[in-house]
């Protein structure tokens, strides 16, 4: 069984999750966990070089 990698939010990510609506803030950091937990599972939704999940409108 793989491990999950860990997820550290910036503070200024943690800000802009917490001004966005409940709903969208909550599908981000479920794509993020989906991300840390299987990583390939999302492997055509991450931009090269930095971990950036599609979230919508807020890309």
């Amino acid at each position: 069984m793989k491990q999950m990698k860990s997820i550290t939010y910036s503070r200024d990510s943690l800000k802009t999750l917490s001004r966005m609506p409940v709903d969208t803030a909550r599908f981000i950091r479920s794509k993020i966990e989906q991300y840390a937990a299987e990583p390939a599972s999302l492997a055509n939704n991450v931009k090269a070089f930095k971990v950036a999940l599609r979230g919508g409108a807020y890309e």
